[in-house]
């Protein structure tokens, strides 16, 4: 019988290599070697770049350091976001391996965008009927947390504050 390696850190920051990087950019991109380095098109969608301006290159303390040359001198943290969508669409990080697992982590990394951040909330709410929305927290990450905001109470409390809305 053959033993299957399970790498336990596998799919988190931890475990990326520069390689990674490199190998998530769009097929589409010109991406060559520069300066110990790669040169690629930027792969920030609001900058419509048809001459490599990226540069990506090993970092002593990082292990992938970028830089925007463009005309739109794109932020870190645009670039930042859409490498870990990257990396998450090819697999080389997990979402269960993540240090955060809550809407607002998720936002920060880029994994969801604001829109997608707003309606969970929403949606959470929503769900709450009957709770004070004073008190909702939509960012609880625990399960106590949880089980405190969603407590339902009694049947008889139930029937008492539905009669008072209904009068009935």
């Amino acid at each position: 019988m053959q033993r299957k390696t399970i790498i336990i850190n596998e799919g988190n920051f931890k475990t990326l290599t520069f390689e990674d990087y490199i190998n998530v950019l769009p097929r589409e991109n010109q991406t060559k070697p520069y300066k110990g380095g790669y040169i690629t098109n930027c792969i920030n969608p609001l900058h419509p770049d048809t001459e490599p301006s990226l540069h990506l290159h090993p970092g002593d303390d990082q292990i992938c350091i970028w830089k925007c040359f463009g005309h739109m001198g794109c932020s870190q943290e645009t670039l930042s976001i859409e490498f870990n969508k990257l990396l998450i669409q090819h697999g080389k990080l997990k979402l269960e391996r993540l240090y955060t697992q809550t809407l607002e982590g998720f936002l920060q990394l880029g994994i969801i965008s604001q829109e997608e951040f707003n309606n969970a909330c929403q949606d959470r709410k929503r769900k709450s009927v009957g709770l004070d929305p004073s008190a909702f927290n939509p960012l609880a990450t625990t399960h106590e947390q949880i089980m405190n905001q969603t407590k339902r109470s009694s049947l008889r409390d139930f029937l008492k504050f539905r009669t008072q809305i209904i009068g009935e």
